[in-house]
Parts: C-alpha cells; sequence; structure tokens
C-alpha cells in the first residue's frame, strides 16, 4: 500500500457538474493498493497518516509539532490506482495493482477506519468508479510519500518507480 500525503489549505471535489465534497485545512491522501496487501497494511497506514506532525503548535508555533487529530482538521482521500506501478520503459505497468473489486473494499475499509479514528465528518473520499475533477491548494508544500510494512518488504524492482 501506498500513499502520498499532502497538506492542504483546501481541496474540493467534483464529480461531474457537482462539488461533492470540500475541506479547509488538512490533508489530501492519494492511496493506492498492492494486490498483497493485507488488513495489516490498512491498519498500518490509518495510523501513520493519522498521526502525522505535519502541522505547526498553536502555542509555540514550532512547525511539524501537530498531527490532524489534535488540529481537529479534514481528509480527504483520492483513489490512485498508478500508484503501485513501476514503468517498463516509458510504459506503465500497472500489474501489481490490486484488482479493481478488491481495491473498492480496501478503499472503502480505509475510510471506515480514518473514520472510527477521527471525527467521522471530518474524513471525506470520493466515487471509487467515476471520474473526480481535484482542486487542491497546497499548504507548503509539504507533500510526503508513505509505504506500508510489505510495500517494503518486497524486491527493489518492485518497491520504487523507476523513471
Amino acid at each position: 500500500m501506498r500513499a502520498v500525503v499532502q497538506r492542504v489549505l483546501e481541496t474540493q471535489i467534483r464529480e461531474g457538474n457537482f462539488i461533492t465534497s470540500t475541506i479547509t485545512l488538512g490533508l489530501c491522501v492519494s492511496v493506492s493498493f498492492n494486490k498483497n496487501d493485507s488488513i495489516d497494511d490498512l491498519n498500518y497506514m490509518t495510523k501513520k497518516v493519522l498521526h502525522l506532525k505535519m502541522f505547526n503548535d498553536n502555542l509555540s508555533n514550532k512547525p511539524w509539532k501537530m498531527n490532524l487529530r489534535q488540529k481537529g482538521y479534514g481528509i480527504t482521500v483520492l483513489k490512485e490506482k498508478r500508484l503501485v506501478s513501476g514503468f517498463n520503459g516509458s510504459q506503465p505497468i500497472l500489474s501489481d495493482a490490486m484488482d479493481s473489486r478488491s481495491a473498492h473494499k480496501f478503499y472503502k475499509m480505509f475510510i471506515q477506519l480514518l473514520r472510527q479514528r477521527h471525527t467521522p465528518k471530518l474524513v471525506k473520499g470520493t466515487s471509487f468508479r467515476r471520474p473526480v475533477r481535484v482542486n487542491i491548494i497546497h499548504d507548503g508544500p509539504a507533500i510526503f510519500v508513505l509505504h506500508s510494512p510489505s510495500c517494503l518488504k518486497r524486491s527493489p524492482r518492485e518497491k520504487f518507480i523507476a523513471a
């Protein structure tokens, strides 16, 4: 499992002509599932995302001291199948990605875990199969790539996206 975590001032999701969700202040997480991922990977990533210290402390104004939950900020979760892909030359290889049906289940479970461990109304997801337009106003930028433990155990060829 891989995730790209971005600190944002705002994230707005559009599906068709409709705005389906908006958060102000928080994180935008693009997530992708490998065909070998498990519930342990979901639990690890949920805990990691919610505990990342990506925000300033209100009192001391020191950076990187507080997490999303401490600040009461929102989180938008996007599906991104291609995060677990690699390249053969310039051609994307998607063979390591989880099949769509299983990935949909994992995506829903990830959203559910985040809602159980954070304020439910502050966790926003998207439709799994419909295209969406995402407007992001970065705060920083502060962008990090996270890997679940099983992702890091794979061979070097599978670990990293080759350019």
